[in-house]
């Protein structure tokens, strides 16, 4: 049976659990930019699946893979969400300066995910036997997936935050393309998705694009700057994208700057997934390879590069998008919230959670613009006060410094100790070619052994009286031949895609004269510099102005947390740039895929509530749409028995195989027959009926008809056979205005029409699209 439960509130996140009978399957394990709503639980998952690479997709993965044994659960992804991914808890991790996590906790932690392409099943083995998943593109961000989960008769659509529109350097979802919706993904047995927007339109991206730079111009005019919070690898690469862009085009002089302690990663990393990006893209940069190579943004990636940005009129993206830690909020209250001059562009309503400085800046906005009939409201001027809490990283001393290296040396002695054990492990159970019996062999081995046990001597974990070493002296350990020792090592596996291997293109780039040159002489000022120990005159530090600082200094610091109260007069816009369906294309498309169960998540009550009333107004539509709380477990299996058995050689010689999509299908009628030995875990036999005996009370079957008849591929080969045929609405197909195809609850298709030629050729083609087994 298929168990589907939220683990957050729906409108906090998509965090939720897929349990096919025992095996439970954890989806987008996600939290906000505090990374104080952490996905908690009761048992360890045995698959972990990512839709997208944003911190309400991902927030959780690196905590629990280090702390609720995560480490051994296979996780996939796409190689954008293998990439971007970390870069954005990098980055997360240092807005909210936290010491307990590592980049190297956070490397090992996305190191363990198996990356894959867009429409490549992959058959699960092990305790996941029986299960396939399959990633399909869903738009929104880089490396954004649909994912198709399959096993057994269930097949579900896992479909959340998915854009059917093209974006600057995104294409459109997989999921609807030129009308029609992807065999694949149509008629799941359940689709779980989210009502983002579905009670409310959108107006179109051209018309958002305008206001958006009509905004800036008007900024600038102003002697103002712009500040747009965003994440730090998904939307954020379309605002430089489009920004960049247009600074060319209009030859502008204005600084745009991205602060984001990641920001040069996400940018290298975008470089390299070229095939990942829109049609356009790829056949414009396809040759040349200098896709996201920005000539008006510049990265700011620490406190220290902040001083060389110049004063005056600006345009800034800062992480976090919620304005409660990073970058934004560091730039908001020196420098922009004061000044009734600047703007604040919202753009990412979705994330914003309670009580964030972004949800209270959106609030106000909302409330101004209430009765403003304009399709992208104007922007308002604000003029309140607001208390924000201020994080401040300190140093440690004295004794908390004393606990922490303490505590830090014990992390890594109780490290080094299960990487030498591992080692040894493997040295010692590895097979060997050799058949050497002979004592002198085995007391060398024994020598070897108790040598390769003195590697860890130093260890106090492993210096404890209860623990022991295996004893080996075995005939198995006899035959295996001596190996050299070597220092524990762990290769890091190399991650491929449809070209090869993936590389870091700077490592490629060719070295001039010139540079070589400039290269020198910096390293040569790099001495001078710290022989004198001076600074230049501008005040900033030796080699902060050409950015060159972009590596972490890892100083054992703890978190301040202080209030302030802060007069906000700056002007605030919301412009939706979020990349997502609206409320039209929502309502459309959801009918069109036509699943048997719906399940909403990932969204607020009201959207929920509006697109379940659209759904049920339907009348083709199907009446089982769940629109769960948190830890509300839903039952949403479909109600089939299956059952394993064998078939045995006389039967199988006489069934008749016909094709239904990707499957051999055929009708049996037999006797099961068990073993009669209750110790036998054997699967029952199905045996062929004997002729003279037990034909009497074989049921009789009526025709039997396998499938499921898709309007929209009648609709097709009617065309294709010079017919007209139209889809009318509500799950009616009219062709040739003489003849009707109508589906109806339960899986039943009705014709209508007079006796024709016409009514016969569709009643074919309807036969055509199922299996009949008379």
């Amino acid at each position: 049976m298929l168990y589907f439960w939220p683990l957050k509130d729906p409108e906090k996140g998509p965090a939720s659990v897929l349990s096919f009978g025992g095996i439970k399957i954890l989806l987008d394990p996600g939290a906000n930019d505090l990374l104080s709503e952490f996905v908690e639980l009761d048992f360890t998952p045995d698959l972990i699946l990512f839709s997208h690479s944003d911190v309400s997709h991902v927030g959780s993965f690196v905590h629990g893979f280090k702390y609720y044994g995560w480490h051994d659960v296979p996780t996939y992804a796409t190689l954008p969400i293998f990439n971007m991914g970390r870069v954005t808890m990098s980055d997360c991790y240092k807005n909210i300066m936290d010491n307990s996590i590592s980049v190297k906790d956070i490397d090992k932690a996305f190191d363990s995910i198996i990356t894959l392409r867009y429409s490549q099943p992959i058959s699960l083995s092990g305790k996941l036997d029986g299960i396939s998943i399959t990633a399909y593109n869903s738009g929104h961000s880089l490396g954004g997936t649909i994912w198709k989960i399959t096993k057994d008769s269930e097949n579900i659509i896992y479909c959340i935050n998915w854009n059917h529109s093209k974006d600057s350097h995104l294409n459109g979802s997989i999921l609807y393309s030129n009308g029609t919706i992807l065999d694949a993904l149509s008629r799941p047995t359940t689709l779980i998705t989210d009502a983002m927007n579905s009670n409310i339109s959108i107006p179109s991206r051209k018309k958002r694009i305008e206001a958006f730079f009509d905004s800036i111009k008007n900024t600038f005019a102003q002697q103002g700057s712009i500040l747009i919070p965003t994440d730090a690898a998904t939307r954020s690469l379309e605002f430089c994208w489009i920004l960049d862009r247009y600074w060319q085009q209009h030859n502008l002089q204005y600084p745009i700057y991205f602060l984001s302690h990641t920001g040069n990663k996400a940018i290298s990393y975008a470089q390299s997934m070229i095939e990942w990006m829109s049609d356009s893209v790829i056949s414009e940069y396809g040759s040349s390879g200098s896709v996201f190579e920005f000539t008006y943004v510049k990265v700011i990636a620490n406190e220290f590069q902040l001083l060389t940005m110049v004063s005056g009129p600006k345009v800034i993206l800062a992480t976090s998008p919620n304005m409660d830690c990073g970058f934004s909020q560091k730039v908001f209250l020196d420098s922009i919230a004061k000044d009734p001059k600047n703007l604040v562009i919202l753009s990412q309503k979705s994330i914003y959670y309670q009580n964030s400085l972004s949800k209270d800046l959106l609030d106000h906005w909302n409330l101004a613009v209430k009765h403003n009939d304009q399709p992208v409201p104007p922007a308002v001027a604000l003029n309140f006060n607001k208390i924000v809490i201020i994080r401040t990283s300190v140093p440690l001393v004295g004794s908390e410094l004393e606990k922490y290296q303490e505590k830090e040396k014990l992390h890594r002695e109780k490290e080094t100790a299960k990487l030498i054990m591992e080692f040894q492990n493997k040295d010692l159970f590895d097979s060997s070619d050799s058949d050497l019996n002979d004592d002198n062999n085995s007391n060398h081995r024994k020598t070897h052994f108790r040598n390769d046990s003195m590697i860890v001597k130093g260890s106090a974990s492993l210096l404890s009286p209860n623990i022991h070493d295996l004893y080996l002296q075995t005939n198995e350990i006899k035959r295996m031949s001596p190996r050299f020792k070597m220092f524990p090592t762990l290769e890091k596996r190399r991650r491929f895609d449809d070209f090869g291997e993936i590389i870091v293109p700077e490592k490629f780039f060719r070295v001039t004269e010139e540079d070589l040159e400039f290269n020198i002489n910096n390293e040569l000022n790099k001495s001078i510099n710290s022989m004198t120990k001076k600074r230049k005159w501008t005040g900033v530090p030796n080699n902060i102005e050409d950015g060159n600082i972009d590596k972490d200094v890892n100083i054992p610091s703890k978190t301040i947390i202080t209030e302030e109260k802060i007069l906000i007069k700056c002007s605030v816009r919301y412009i939706d740039m979020e990349g997502l369906h609206d409320g039209k294309s929502l309502k459309t498309i959801i009918p069109m895929v036509n699943p048997r169960k719906l399940v909403l998540i990932n969204s607020s009550q009201e959207a929920r509530d509006n697109m379940m009333a659209t759904c049920r107004s339907l009348t083709s539509f199907t009446d089982d749409i769940y629109s769960p709380f948190q830890g509300e477990i839903l039952k949403i299996g479909i109600k089939l028995n299956s059952y394993n058995l064998k078939l045995s050689d006389d039967i199988i010689n006489t069934l008749r195989w016909k094709k239904l999509g990707d499957y051999n299908i055929s009708h049996v009628i037999g006797k099961l027959k068990l073993s009669t030995d209750p110790t036998e875990i054997d699967l029952p036999i199905l045996e062929i009926l004997p002729m003279h005996s037990n034909i009497r009370n074989v049921p009789q079957s009526h025709p039997l008809f396998v499938g499921d008849v898709k309007l929209t591929k009648v609709k097709q080969f009617l065309q294709e056979q010079g017919h007209i045929a139209e889809l009318i609405g509500e799950g009616i197909l009219l062709c040739d205005g003489l003849v009707t195809v109508k589906k109806i609850g339960g899986g039943k298709v009705i014709l209508e029409g007079g006796v024709s030629q016409e009514f016969y050729d569709v009643r074919k083609i309807v036969y055509d699209s199922i299996v009949e087994f008379l």
